[in-house]
């Protein structure tokens, strides 16, 4: 039996819904090591059946209310007494391999931590698209987030989370925490063969194609700093979510459930060709140079859509 003990760190905002899936795949990973892991959910202004489902299933609960991830994460580490730190959102669902990789890795001392495949609980077309983009840039520059995993000490030594970033808070860890790795010669890693399945419910809500098509509201996401539009999409999410209350509205507008009624069907390059708006914005593009004009004039190719987001996904990730 390994001699390491692990702190399982839960955020959770009225997840009743889906918590304990969470919980129930932590206790199954966990088969090999009994009495050496504790679970720690900290409650943000939770006003539903979070506490006491958490609490059944033998967690152990405190309250961080703010609207901030990273101060909500480093309340739960606060608290922890374990001597590896693992956290994982309360929508996610962890492998049943996945502490023992943990153990694994940390215990041949050839790694610093890191983080995990993510696979959703559902594929679209549009979700495909999402995690190729997300995944290419991530792994470009040699992290991975969904849960991550390290020794305290590493953990305490970058300071943890950054709280003066309202999101991409993880993008940011998993930065510092690679930076950490290089520095003591022990490189930041994906866990091999584990993984989490985490919930699409942001997709339901806001459509699957909804990062292109609102691709202002993820680059401001990404750098971490507006408050406004990381309540709307993480803090309130959910009271906003619920029976009788509208989506976010906060850049989201026009962003249907691709599965529901109303839904806004994925866009095909025939939409694109034969859209009025498209068609508008190329009778007023000036004419691109093309040939020997472009390579004497400086001037390149038209940057491709999407190209803002991914210089602010690289940006923060880099």
């Amino acid at each position: 039996m390994s001699p390491l003990e692990f702190s399982v760190i839960i955020p959770a905002r009225d997840e009743e819904r889906l918590i304990a899936g969470c919980l129930s795949s932590i206790r199954t990973a966990a088969a090999d090591y009994s009495g050496q892991l504790e679970v720690i959910v900290v409650l943000n202004r939770c006003s539903d059946r979070t506490e006491e489902i958490a609490r059944s299933s033998g967690a152990r609960t405190i309250t961080e209310n703010a609207k901030n991830l990273a101060r909500i994460r480093n309340a739960g580490a606060r608290s922890a007494v374990g001597e590896v730190l693992v956290t994982i959102d309360a929508d996610s669902r962890m492998s049943p391999d996945a502490l023992v990789a943990i153990d694994q890795a940390l215990s041949s001392g050839t790694t610093v931590g890191g983080g995990t495949t993510i696979r959703p609980e559902r594929f679209s077309a549009g979700i495909h698209a999402t995690l190729w983009v997300f995944n290419f840039f991530v792994r470009i520059c040699g992290i991975s987030c969904g849960m991550f995993w390290c020794y305290r000490r590493d953990f305490e030594s970058i300071g943890g989370f950054d709280e003066s970033l309202v999101s991409a808070e993880d993008l940011d860890f998993a930065r510092r925490l690679k930076a950490r790795g290089k520095r003591v010669q022990r490189p930041f890693s994906t866990l091999p063969g584990a993984y989490i399945v985490t919930s699409c419910r942001k997709f339901d809500a806001y459509g699957d194609w909804c990062v292109f098509r609102k691709p202002l509201l993820v680059s401001s996401l990404f750098k971490g700093r507006n408050q406004a539009d990381a309540d709307s999409f993480y803090y309130d999410f959910e009271q906003r979510n619920t029976a009788g209350h509208a989506a976010p509205q906060s850049r989201v507008r026009g962003c249907k459930n691709s599965r529901g009624p109303g839904a806004m069907a994925a866009p095909t390059v025939s939409d694109a060709l034969t859209s009025p708006t498209i068609a508008r914005r190329r009778r007023s593009l000036p004419r691109q140079a093309s040939g020997r004009d472009a390579r004497n004039s400086g001037a390149g190719a038209p940057r491709p859509a999407g190209w803002r987001l991914m210089r602010t996904v690289r940006a923060r990730v880099s």
